[in-house]
């Protein structure tokens, strides 16, 4: 399910770190399996709620062969459990890909909030973003043909440069 899938990716990546962190905290054995134990996660609860996971997360979330969640719903399935490990980076490549604007918008607005709480930077490759999305972030680096850097720099200072 959406949510065994997100307990999966906090206990391989997150759990001896916060364990850790409780244990520094002066909090017993018995309170961090108690706040551990399967089911009662709480980063995983927060990550459920912000991504907008919360109604499906008893639904499978499926392959090929068996019907589960939705594209847009797996997509943030998929960012969600990219993003449950604590980095300073990370690097999202064309998380738009298959989702309307407004599922992309939401995704984004997600990923900006969840950077300023965790004072993390996400770098996030978008083919042909709506400008709503664009307004999301805070820099911008637009490459033309082959590469070439066209811009880069704050996204309020966008259009004036494109002006000139």
């Amino acid at each position: 399910t959406v949510k065994q899938t997100l307990d999966f990716a906090f206990k391989c990546t997150e759990l001896t770190h916060a364990k850790k962190m409780l244990y520094e905290k002066g909090l017993s054995r018995q309170t961090m399996k108690e706040t551990y134990k399967a089911g009662n996660n709480p980063k995983v609860a927060i990550y459920l709620k912000m991504f907008g996971l919360e109604r499906c997360k008893d639904t499978i979330v499926g392959n090929s062969e068996h019907r589960g969640v939705s594209g847009g719903e797996k997509k943030r399935v998929t960012s969600a459990e990219h993003l449950l490990q604590t980095a300073c980076v990370n690097c999202l490549d064309e998380i738009s890909t298959g989702l309307d604007s407004a599922a992309t918008y939401d995704i984004c607005k997600t990923l900006g909030g969840l950077c300023r709480a965790t004072k993390s930077t996400s770098i996030v490759s978008l083919l042909q973003p709506p400008p709503d999305v664009v307004k999301l972030f805070d820099d911008l680096l637009l490459l033309g043909p082959g590469g070439n850097l066209v811009y880069h720099g704050p996204v309020s200072a966008c259009a004036g440069y494109f002006e000139q």
